[in-house]
């Protein structure tokens, strides 16, 4: 009988033990189960393209994109209008972009700013007119057909601006007319093009002016900074061409450490 009954205490003891196991590995599992991790915030790029679903020129309709939504800061934007030298207009709300591809031109409106956030660079092949404020926070823009422009520009530290003419000696320069202001502490480059610039034009940054053929002039009139250094070539031979600044004013607010000159005859100049 003793042997009987310690017996069941001790098959009672197993079974309780098991029972125990089984218990503390469920709450295991289960604990492992609710297991999370937090993960850093992350913004996904895409590619936002016009389809011009809306019948008009204004970016601010949402129409105008594919997936009817108007890009964001995250987003790279392509705009290019198939058989017609189209305008885009910006104007109203402000818009903030990652990268711009515009094969169009583009107006921007006063009030209305465009601002590239992306370290990649940015193009408009069209016509750029603007009234508003262009904010190149990093990468580049390249305007290469030619701008009116009495609005802002710009251009911060590390960031580059380019004013771009045809690029071939067929005289097609393209012309800038900048009389609002262009400024920040990024490069600014003048390349094969014409420009009078008769808006306040302060680069702490560099700036290089870069001349194809013997039509390409640039005339600086309101000039308070060129940056640290400024450069002026000429990178086909041939005539001088011509480089106006300040119309004979002093030189003594723009803090030139460096000045190269190459095939350009620089006038105007005054001590």
């Amino acid at each position: 009988m003793r042997y009987l009954t310690a017996l069941l205490s001790r098959s009672i003891a197993k079974i309780r033990s098991r029972r125990s196991s089984r218990m503390f590995h469920r709450k295991i599992t289960f604990a492992r189960r609710l297991r999370c991790e937090l993960l850093e915030h992350r913004n996904l790029m895409a590619v936002i393209a016009w389809d011009g679903g809306a019948a008009t020129m204004n970016w601010n309709d949402r129409y105008n994109w594919v997936g009817d939504a108007i890009p964001g800061a995250a987003d790279d934007v392509t705009i290019n209008v198939t058989g017609s030298d189209a305008t885009i207009l910006l104007s109203g709300a402000n818009a903030s972009v990652r990268s711009l591809n515009n094969q169009e031109g583009l107006a921007i409106d006063a009030g209305a700013t465009l601002t590239l956030s992306g370290e990649t660079a940015s193009t408009v092949h069209g016509i750029f007119v603007n009234s508003g404020t262009v904010h190149v926070q990093n990468g580049s823009l390249t305007l290469d057909g030619g701008s009116t422009s009495s609005g802002t520009f710009t251009i911060d530290a590390g960031a580059y601006m380019y004013f771009q003419g045809s690029g071939v000696e067929d005289g097609n320069s393209k012309n800038y007319i900048l009389s609002g202001v262009i400024q920040g502490e990024g490069i600014v480059y003048f390349r094969h093009a014409s420009a009078t610039l008769t808006g306040l034009y302060d680069i702490t940054g560099t700036t290089t002016i870069d001349f194809l053929v013997s039509s390409d002039s640039l005339n600086f009139n309101n000039v308070q900074n060129v940056g640290s250094e400024l450069s002026v070539v000429r990178s086909r031979s041939g005539a001088a061409v011509n480089f106006y600044l300040n119309n004979g004013t002093t030189l003594a607010p723009l803090n030139v450490t460096k000045l190269a000159l190459s095939g350009a005859s620089l006038n105007k100049w005054a001590d």
